[in-house]
């Protein structure tokens, strides 16, 4: 069976290389991937995007696991792993066994994930959301009122997304056009929204919430989402806007925008899990388990500039710094833990509310923000110390 196995490679010895795999992908649907990486890596990494049959076996369980293997021993299968290494082993295994048709994908995922071909699902397809995110960034993503109130006089309007609870609106009302969508269910309700391309205005109650809303909406592919600041809806009746009375009507079902399926169920795992409170932390709460809670981990995502003119909270536990902007790119310095207990802050609360959505949405369990931010705590007399150069 060796003997038959190597006496009868092809020409280039079986090796195909990612320009020509993602030709093959178009030209021939019958095609069969395999892919022999760890579970590990699959979700960190992804998969080859395939409109056909995928079949993930590691190389580790490859024999053990052979009722996996495609039924037609002439069918055409290419196996890929992270280099070339693994999946040309397990392309001589398939021949061994009388497979005919089997090739091994020159320079494995990384080459074809590197050229720009195209990836489903893990880590790195969140990782480029985030960063083309927090990378285009104007005004971290926040309007005033006085802007939305002259925007809603414009032709078109933008889409006004409100993500508090029913009971809320029906209590004290809601911006006209807004469609409500709490925020919990907005991962399971994007059929409502607009096209990826149409500005959205997201507010709730204070602002809180429609800052995880268009953290999210923004890392799903929505080009133009900003959050309702100065208050939010509070601020919008303070500041005397008009105030349609009751629930918003009921959204109309628009299906103008499939965001990619993986990162949506990140969002939704991310969102319908947010406990009571939001996430919210108070200075005075952030202060006890401080002291109560040795382990507990401060992230401070303002820039630089600002660690070193105003300070950073004072604790004797892990601080870890990051600025907002480049949360993602340094994901390497987050806990490894993640159900680590962790609180976000920034200057006043906007900055390390995205974090804290961010950190949620990679399967962080245990994260809040410090509401106020480092304004607040230092505001309500707590204590502060000079940030140490790395």
């Amino acid at each position: 069976k060796t003997d038959q196995m190597l006496s009868t490679i092809p020409e280039g010895w079986g090796g195909v290389t990612a320009e020509n795999l993602n030709s093959e992908l178009i030209e021939k649907p019958e095609l069969i991937l395999i892919d022999v990486r760890t579970e590990g890596e699959l979700a960190e990494k992804g998969v080859i995007a395939t409109d056909g049959t995928l079949i993930p076996i590691p190389v580790e369980q490859f024999v053990a696991m052979r009722d996996q293997w495609p039924a037609d021993k002439d069918a055409e299968i290419v196996i890929y792993c992270g280099s070339g290494h693994r999946s040309t082993m397990a392309m001589a295994i398939l021949g061994s066994y009388g497979y005919t048709n089997v090739r091994s994908l020159k320079g494995g995922f990384g080459d074809w994930a590197g050229a720009g071909y195209p990836v489903a699902g893990g880590l790195a397809a969140l990782d480029a959301a985030y960063n083309s995110f927090l990378g285009d960034m104007v005004k971290y993503n926040t309007t005033g009122l006085e802007d939305l109130n002259l925007a809603l006089a414009g032709d078109p309007p933008p889409f006004v997304l409100d993500v508090r609870q029913p009971s809320e609106a029906e209590e004290k009302g809601h911006i006209e056009s807004a469609v409500l969508i709490p925020l919990r269910e907005l991962a399971q309700h994007t059929d409502l929204l607009p096209s990826f391309d149409t500005p959205i205005v997201i507010y709730c109650g204070s602002g809180w919430r429609a800052t995880v809303a268009m953290t999210a909406l923004k890392a799903l592919g929505w080009e133009d989402v900003v959050v309702l600041k100065g208050g939010s809806f509070g601020g919008w009746v303070e500041a005397g806007y008009p105030v349609i009375e009751g629930l918003p009507v009921e959204g109309m079902v628009l299906e103008a925008a499939q965001p990619d399926a993986d990162l949506l169920a990140r969002m939704d795992q991310m969102l319908s899990t947010i406990p009571e409170g939001w996430g919210v932390v108070k200075p005075e709460a952030l202060s006890t388990e401080l002291i109560e809670n040795p382990e507990l981990i401060l992230i401070d995502v303002r820039t630089e500039a600002e660690w070193l003119e105003k300070g950073v909270v004072e604790s004797a536990g892990t601080l870890i710094n990051i600025p907002i902007e480049e949360f993602v790119t340094l994901r390497a310095d987050w806990p490894a833990d993640k159900d680590a207990r962790i609180v976000v802050y920034c200057g006043s609360g906007h900055r390390s509310t995205m974090a804290m959505g961010i950190l949620g949405s990679y399967g962080y369990t245990d994260v809040g923000s410090l509401s106020g931010g480092f304004g607040g705590w230092v505001e309500a007399g707590y204590p502060t110390m000079a940030y140490a150069m790395p």
